[in-house]
């Protein structure tokens, strides 16, 4: 039986970016979940009459990012 490589989220860190360069990244304090939605990425058809075999052809295309919620608790 193969080895699960999966981990738990405890001790993740969710930082953010200050957009300067070199970019400096400060950690939000007191995260108690964060959330992933909506990634994906486009296959575009690259099709044509001499594809190996007579199957479909795709590539990668235009990225979606989605989104990412984050739960924290609130100290002014």
């Amino acid at each position: 039986m193969v080895a699960s490589t999966g981990k738990v989220g405890l001790g993740t860190v969710f930082k953010v970016g200050d957009g300067e360069s070199p970019e400096v990244f400060t950690p939000v304090v007191n995260v108690t979940a964060i959330n992933l939605s909506g990634r994906s990425v486009e296959e575009v058809d690259f099709t044509h009459l001499a594809s190996t075999g007579g199957f479909r052809e795709f590539r990668p295309g235009f990225k979606d990012p989605g989104e990412i919620k984050i739960t924290c608790h609130y100290n002014p």
